[in-house]
């Protein structure tokens, strides 16, 4: 079981040898605008006919409970509109990662709001 910092290297990689994109949201791309919590799951955008072949790439598997990375398949562009380059990672907006960070267990509140404090109303 990767950490957080090797799976979202493998998927800088996956980039680099396929040009498959995934957008970091959630926890690991709230942390990118504010740097507010720990976390030990990354949460990733990824178009919809590019997920199996990135299940593969990454060598993962299908969890019921546990997973460490969660793929959310894109099912439109305005989930990726005015993404953002941050260390060499692809984040959806301050705005996206607020919305999604919402919906998240734990700290995903106080994320929400350290980015829209920092980055939304700034």
């Amino acid at each position: 079981m990767d950490n957080p910092s090797a799976l979202e290297g493998k998927l800088r990689k996956l980039k680099q040898d396929t040009g498959i994109e995934s957008y970091l949201t959630g926890f690991s791309g709230g942390i990118r605008y504010a740097p507010v919590i720990r976390y030990n799951k990354v949460h990733v955008y990824m178009y919809s006919e590019d997920i199996q072949e990135a299940v593969r790439y990454l060598e993962i598997k299908e969890v019921d409970s546990g997973a460490n990375l969660v793929i959310f398949p894109l099912e439109n562009d305005s989930y990726i509109k005015d993404c953002r380059v941050i260390a060499g990672d692809m984040v959806v907006s301050p705005l996206q990662v607020c919305l999604d960070s919402l919906q998240l267990k734990g700290r995903g509140e106080e994320l929400a709001e350290a980015v829209l404090k920092k980055e939304i109303m700034g």
